[in-house]
Formats: C-alpha cells, structure tokens, sequence
C-alpha cells in the first residue's frame, strides 16, 4: 500500500518450532516500510525475549550489536534497545519512535503488542503479537452474520498497521527540527 507517498507492505505470520516440543514463537502482523527520514540503525524489543540464557533465554538475539538501554513502555513493560552504532543513537528521531513503539496499546488498542521493531536506518520492520488469524471467516456452520462479523473483525485488525505506520512517519518527521 501507500501512506502519505510511503510505500508499505505488511503480511499475517505465524513462527512455529515444529517438532515434538513445538511451540508457536510469533504470531501476529509484519509491517514493513521506508523511513520517513534517515534515522540510525537499531533493534526494539520486550527485554524477556532478548535475555541469554539456554533454558530461560529470550527468543530474539541480540549478537553483534550495542545494548543502548532499557526504557519501560506502557503497561510497565520494559523494552531494550539496541544499536549497531552507539554514537548516532542519540538522534532524536530514534526517541520519538522508541517512544511510541513502547506506548503501543494508547496508540493503537490492546489488540496487538510490540514483538519487535528493526531499522537499518532506512527502511523499518515492525512486528505486532496478534492472536486473532485475519483470514478466518465464517466458520464450521457460516451464516450471514458471522461472515459479515468476521470480516468486520479483520478489518479493524488490518487497520492496526496502517495507523501505527502513519504514526511512525509523524513521530519521525515531529522530531526533525523545522527549516
């Protein structure tokens, strides 16, 4: 799609472990798209996925680069942020979208949460948890009102990633000083 002349693509993703232990490591929406303006390269994401360990380690690894700093979000959850390059992530760019990846659920709802959020500094991938399966409609016994609830349900899911796009790009562009 396009937002405000931003291109943006996003898809439903399901990562499963497989196996005799399977176990389902996200399930949600991926949004990914340009940067409203240059901004330095980082990696966001809920401190627990990102903790080392072999049997309590988070999901997400967090090898090669620079651990910034911890900020608690809403809800009191704490997020770290990482960097390939320390000396350009105090950009204030980076600030207003920490901050707003961190206070997700008073942007946009409960129904989806921050997994985690990359940029090279150019381009940005952002994954939101989401139970709900988008592509699910009617049921065993369909019946008008339950197609047309499904439906209504997973348009209001797809709008998650078109507002939380159009907010990056304004927390962005609000950040860059004014010419």
């Amino acid at each position: 799609g396009l937002i405000d002349n931003h291109d943006f693509q996003m898809a439903e993703v399901s990562v499963i472990t497989g196996g005799k232990t399977s176990r389902t490591l996200f399930r949600g929406i991926v949004a990914r798209f340009r940067n409203g303006a240059a901004m330095p390269a980082f990696f966001l994401a809920p401190e627990d996925k990102t903790r080392p360990g072999f049997s309590f380690g988070g999901d997400l690894t967090t090898t090669a680069l620079e651990h910034l700093e911890n900020v608690t979000g809403g809800q009191g959850k704490t997020y770290g942020i990482w960097v390939s390059d320390a000396a350009r992530a105090r950009d204030p760019a980076l600030g207003a979208v920490v901050d707003l990846l961190t206070r997700l659920p008073e942007r946009i709802g409960p129904d989806a949460t921050l997994y985690a959020a990359t940029s090279n500094g150019a381009e940005m991938h952002v994954a939101l948890s989401h139970s709900r399966n988008l592509f699910r409609v009617g049921g065993f016994f369909p019946n008008r009102a339950s197609i047309l609830r499904d439906v209504t349900a997973a348009l209001q899911d797809l709008a998650l990633p078109l507002t939380l796009v159009r907010a990056l790009l304004e927390a962005e562009a609000s950040a860059r000083p004014q010419p």
